[in-house]
């Protein structure tokens, strides 16, 4: 599994089909924004005082218009992130 982002990561974002966009982050995005949810969740935990949760952008609603970016955020559930988030990273966080 690869732990950082490459440039070809980047010009999935040129796909203009929804579902083949959302497939292309599924696959090359959001295994990395795993990765670095399960490694800094203790450190960020920590960081702002209360047990928060990392939630990645899943696009669910989406029925046209492709996303033009993705993000991992950590707030205070997974399921309740928007009302109180601390912290969004987005795709050009962990570029190599």
């Amino acid at each position: 599994m690869r732990e950082c982002f490459q440039n070809t990561d980047f010009a999935l974002f040129n796909i203009e089909d929804l579902n083949e966009r959302m497939e292309a982050i599924r696959e090359n995005i959001q295994p990395i924004f795993k990765h670095y949810g399960d490694l800094f969740m203790e450190e960020v935990n920590t960081f702002t005082e209360f047990k928060g949760s990392f939630h990645i952008a899943q696009h669910r609603r989406r029925t046209t218009n492709p996303p033009d970016t993705t993000w991992l955020v950590h707030g205070w559930t997974a399921t309740r992130w928007k009302r109180r988030s601390i912290m969004f990273w987005i795709l050009m966080t962990f570029h190599c």
